[in-house]
């Protein structure tokens, strides 16, 4: 009888745990923002190349800065982005400081969910969008977000997916 009883009881609380996991689930219905910034930051050292990555995503090589940006993440994954003067910083190659050497670029989002394990990082990615010589770009592009999505961060990057500017600055 005890063991029927325990028996009873796990299915009963593993049916509350797979209830309340399957119970998060990001409001894809009403497109939503799901976060939105005006500030991002250009990649600097001690995270240029891949000795620090931020969640897994390495900087790009050189240091970059930005003049400004804004981003927008729906629920539904739409992701509304426009950097302006994202280029190379001081410190960077000579030749290229003041410019963007990368006309391609894509938007990743980074967040924190959940998977069989428990918690977990999850990166996504967009197609990429064209960037202009002055560092200039804007795209309307979708990412497949996890759900949930716990504390999104916003990188712009290259197409190798390293990153340039990072939103949380």
């Amino acid at each position: 009888m005890k063991s029927r009883v325990r028996v009873i009881a796990g299915a009963a609380l593993a049916l509350a745990v797979i209830g309340g996991t399957a119970g998060i689930t990001l409001a894809r219905d009403n497109d939503h923002t799901l976060y939105r910034a005006d500030v991002m930051a250009g990649v600097t050292s001690p995270y240029t190349g891949t000795a620090n990555p931020i969640r897994g995503i390495n900087g790009g090589g050189a240091p970059w800065v930005i003049a400004d940006s804004e981003i927008r993440v729906r629920t539904s994954g739409r992701v509304d982005v426009e950097v302006e003067g994202l280029v190379i910083g001081p410190g960077g190659p000579a030749a290229l400081v003041g410019i963007n050497p990368a006309p391609l670029m894509k938007v990743r989002v980074s967040c924190l969910s959940t998977d069989a394990a428990g918690a977990a990082t999850v990166n996504v990615e967009s197609e990429t969008f064209p960037v202009d010589a002055a560092g200039n770009g804007k795209a309307r592009v979708h990412v497949d977000l996890p759900s949930p999505c716990y504390a999104p961060i916003v990188f712009v990057a290259n197409a190798a997916g390293a990153w340039f500017a990072v939103s949380g600055a």
